[in-house]
C-alpha cells in the first residue's frame, strides 16, 4: 500500500513539475514574442521615417559667425551653402524648387555649391536638365553664385554646362575676389580630392593674393585639413560627408564615404580657422537618412568686436 502511495504521490510531483516547466515555457515564449514584435515595429517605424520622412524633410541652419577679419564694409554678410543634392535618388525638380525659394527668402549676398548636384547612378533627361537650369538661375544674390566640383560630378557630363547657364562660377583651383569700397572677400575653390589635384599653394601666403575676408570651398570634407593647416583662410566649406547620413546613438556611424573618413561632423574648427561641412540634401548608396535631416546652411558672417 505505502509504494503505491509512493508512487502516486511521485507520479502527481512529476506531473506538477511538468506543468510548471511548460508554464515557465510559455511565458518565455511569450517574452520573446513581445520583444521580437516590438523590434519589429520599431525596424517598421525605423525604415519609414528613414525612407519616406526625413528625406523629404528640409531644414535651415542658421549660423552666426564672429571674425576680427570682417571688415564694416562687408559686416553681415550673408552666404547660403548648398550641397550633395545627388539628383535622382530621394531628391527631383519639385525638391530643387522647394530648396531655391527657402534660398530666396533668406536673400544671400552669396551662394555656395560644394558639389554632388545629379547622381552618378541617375542620368538625367534633357527636360530634366532645363528644369535644373532654370531653377539655379533663379537663385538670386548681391554678389554672385559659386561652385566646385565634387566626385560624383565628375562622371556627369551636364555639370559643367548646367552651372554656366544658370550662372554659376565653377572654381576649381581658382579664385574670385568680391570687392566693396576697399574691403574685400576671397571665395577659393579647390578641385576634387578624390578625382583630382586639389592646388593650395597660391593661399599659403596672404600677400600672393590679397582680401580682407579668405572662404575656400572643397567637397570632400577631409581635405579640410590639409587647407587648415597649409594656407591663411578664415573659413572652409565642404561637403560630401552627409554627416554620416545615418545616425544612430551610441553607435559610431557605419556609413562615411571616402574622403570623410575624419571629418565628418557639422562644425570643426583647425588653426584657427572655421570649418563647416553641410550634410547636404540628397542621400547617396542607399536612398535613407536618419538623424541626419536634409538641410542647406546659412551663415551670417559679422566683425568681431573686443
Amino acid at each position: 500500500i505505502m509504494d503505491t502511495r509512493t508512487k502516486k504521490y511521485k507520479n502527481l510531483t512529476d506531473d506538477i513539475n511538468k506543468a510548471l516547466k511548460m508554464e515557465k515555457r510559455k511565458k518565455k515564449h511569450k517574452i520573446l514574442y513581445k520583444i521580437l514584435t516590438i523590434l519589429f515595429i520599431v525596424m517598421v517605424m525605423f525604415f519609414t521615417y528613414a525612407l519616406f520622412i526625413e528625406p523629404n524633410i528640409m531644414l535651415t541652419h542658421e549660423i552666426h559667425i564672429k571674425s576680427s577679419n570682417m571688415t564694416d564694409d562687408f559686416n553681415g554678410l550673408k552666404i547660403v551653402h548648398m550641397t550633395d543634392f545627388h539628383y535622382g535618388m530621394t531628391t527631383d525638380t519639385k525638391y530643387l524648387k522647394r530648396v531655391v525659394k527657402e534660398i530666396n527668402r533668406l536673400k544671400p549676398d552669396i551662394f555656395i555649391f560644394t558639389g554632388d548636384l545629379i547622381d552618378q547612378t541617375y542620368k538625367i533627361s534633357k527636360e530634366e536638365k532645363k528644369e535644373i537650369i532654370n531653377c539655379l538661375k533663379d537663385i538670386n544674390t548681391t554678389y554672385g553664385k559659386y561652385a566646385v566640383t565634387g566626385n560624383h560630378d565628375y562622371f556627369n557630363e551636364n555639370y559643367e554646362d548646367i552651372l554656366k547657364q544658370a550662372n554659376i562660377t565653377l572654381l576649381n583651383n581658382s579664385y574670385d575676389i568680391i570687392y566693396n569700397n576697399d574691403s574685400s572677400v576671397l571665395i577659393y575653390g579647390v578641385d576634387d580630392s578624390l578625382y583630382s589635384t586639389p592646388v593650395i599653394d597660391i593661399l599659403k601666403d596672404q600677400n600672393t593674393i590679397k582680401a580682407n575676408y579668405r572662404i575656400v570651398l572643397t567637397h570632400e570634407s577631409d581635405y579640410t585639413e590639409d587647407i587648415a593647416f597649409n594656407t591663411s583662410s578664415d573659413l572652409i566649406l565642404a561637403g560630401h560627408s552627409h554627416n554620416a547620413q545615418v545616425n544612430i546613438p551610441f553607435i559610431k556611424p557605419f556609413y562615411l564615404p571616402e574622403g570623410a573618413k575624419k571629418y565628418y561632423k557639422p562644425y570643426y574648427n583647425l588653426n584657427n580657422t572655421d570649418i563647416y561641412i553641410s550634410n547636404g540634401i540628397g542621400t547617396s548608396s542607399f536612398k535613407i537618412r536618419f538623424m541626419s535631416v536634409p538641410s542647406i546652411n546659412f551663415y551670417r558672417i559679422t566683425k568681431a568686436t573686443d
